[in-house]
């Protein structure tokens, strides 16, 4: 999967070009890689795009409304501000 991931990215600072619901959508895999890279199950500095990506994801700010993902649970959070 991550190496797909990573084609795709390439080139491209998100899955479809801008920042889509693809980009949401797959945002819930950014906890559990996180834990895979951190157990070593997943060695990620392989995906410099996939690496790229997540860090886009999780800055991301749409309209004032950021969004952030929920380390502890995987889950999305929107607040304000």
């Amino acid at each position: 999967m991550l190496s797909r991931l990573e084609h795709q990215l390439e080139g491209r600072q998100y899955l479809v070009g801008e920042y889509t619901l693809a980009d949401i959508a797959h945002a819930g895999n950014i906890h559990r890689l996180r834990v895979l890279v951190k157990s070593r199950e997943v060695l990620l500095h392989k995906y410099p795009n996939v690496i790229a990506w997540m860090e886009q994801v999780e800055n991301r700010e749409l309209q004032g409304v950021r969004i952030e993902i929920c380390r502890l649970t995987g889950l999305y959070k929107f607040t304000t501000g």
